[in-house]
């Protein structure tokens, strides 16, 4: 305050006052308060300094991360590009400040869904970081970090094997140099866990999911209020605990472990509301699930509110011609047919058919599968002409996808049409 009085607002002398003041600010947490500060400096050194000052890159660095933090990632964007440009051209492209940036730069293309852009960084940082690296903690546990987002980055291509390695190098530097109970060598154990799932190696990612759950329970509050979380600064490691509950949930339900799918489904379903809000998707993935592990049960009033609710959140955030709605009106119109909610039934399943045949065509398996049921519906109400017409539909998408007459699915629609057209005879 004294300087920008006798020097004025834009005396260097000034604005290096205003950065130090919002790298305390920062390292407070308090981002909201340190913009303004470091935005101020940035304007002196841009204008005092020129664009390519060391001043001027590690400011916009700074800015970057908070517009990193809110989420602002075009705009964080903006700001570690140029940041980079100043670190390259004072310190060089080795620099471990220079890899620091490109390490945020990565982040921010994983973010925006850009996972080659994100790839690259992250192989530019570890390179940097190894050839800087000694044995001790602090400077291995930085290239595990990279590992880890690079193995991210290369999963999210599908390029899994890649992956696997990148957390199973992580996973080694974590062991080596932190407590056997932290909660990084938790994530790290969830993330391989993930490779195995989409490898359908169910046993052995659910031993890394198991093994990863305990971690993460020795570590955060078992059932967190919006308050704890934000007051602790846990918002990253109790979204990760959350995926890794549905992650475990969700293959309980394949195996048909319902008690303990059901109990962590709604440990799931407390995080993600607490976290993200009563209307985020995965909310409704869960209640979805719930719903059709309800219903199983004969439960049908209670899964039916379920259904409901999925519907209410996938419409609101993925408008009427999603397949996730196609998937909710599939389960509603089973149980409306286990209800003898026959009409209800087939406006669900024709709903479910017309944003099918948008999405996946007319002659599309997909199809098939809710015709075979919408017939059924139309049978139970009597409307035998009606079923005829969907199990011929059916059959006929059967016979272009070159399914054999003696497939089960195919036996099954012929069986129908056989007990359909004696009732259609006797009704004549």
């Amino acid at each position: 305050r004294l300087r920008r009085t006798l020097l004025g607002e834009h005396h260097e002398d000034t604005a290096d006052s205003c950065y130090y003041i919002a790298s305390i600010l920062f390292a407070w947490r308090r981002y909201r308060e340190a913009l303004p500060c470091f935005q101020t400096a940035y304007d002196v050194y841009l204008k005092q300094r020129g664009s390519l000052d060391i001043s001027v890159a590690n400011t916009l660095f700074f800015i970057g991360c908070i517009h990193e933090i809110d989420g602002n990632y075009d705009e964080a964007l903006t700001c570690f590009k140029s940041s980079l440009l100043g670190k390259k051209q004072n310190l060089g492209a080795t620099n471990m400040e220079y890899a620091n940036v490109i390490y945020r730069l990565g982040y921010v293309h994983s973010q925006r869904s850009e996972p080659d852009l994100a790839i690259y960084c992250f192989r530019e940082c570890i390179a940097i970081r190894e050839l800087h690296s000694t044995p001790n903690k602090d400077s291995q546990i930085p290239i595990a970090d990279a590992l880890v987002d690079l193995g991210n980055a290369l999963a999210e291509k599908e390029e899994f094997n890649e992956a696997y390695v990148c957390y199973k190098d992580a996973l080694d530097i974590y062991n080596n140099h932190l407590n056997r109970e932290d909660i990084a060598i938790g994530d790290c154990l969830r993330r391989i866990g993930n490779v195995h799932e989409s490898k359908n190696e169910e046993t052995t990612a659910e031993g890394y999911y198991e093994r990863a759950l305990q971690i993460y329970d020795c570590n955060l509050i078992l059932k967190p209020n919006e308050d704890e979380i934000a007051s602790l600064n846990l918002d990253k490691e109790y979204t990760d605990l959350a995926s890794l509950l549905l992650s475990l949930a969700t293959m309980r339900d394949r195996l048909f472990q319902l008690d303990s799918a059901v109990s962590l489904y709604g440990r799931a379903l407390h995080l993600y509301k607490t976290l993200f809000g009563a209307d985020d998707l995965r909310i409704a993935t869960i209640l979805n699930n719930l719903g059709n592990i309800t219903g199983r049960s004969g439960s049908f009033d209670k899964a039916l509110v379920l259904f409901e609710e999925s519907l209410r959140i996938r419409l609101l955030v993925l408008g009427r011609d999603h397949e996730d709605i196609a998937e909710t009106l599939f389960s509603m119109g089973i149980v409306f047919e286990k209800r003898h909610e026959y009409g209800a039934a087939i406006k669900a399943f024709s709903d479910c058919v017309r944003i099918r045949g948008l999405i996946y065509g007319e002659e599309s398996l997909e199809m098939a599968e809710v015709l075979i049921s919408l017939g059924s519906a139309q049978g139970n109400l009597h409307n035998f002409a009606g079923a005829l017409r969907s199990w011929d539909q059916a059959l006929y998408i059967y016979q272009r996808n070159e399914l054999s007459e003696d497939h089960p699915l195919v036996v099954t629609v012929l069986d129908n049409r056989a007990i359909a057209e004696r009732f259609l005879a006797e009704t004549k």
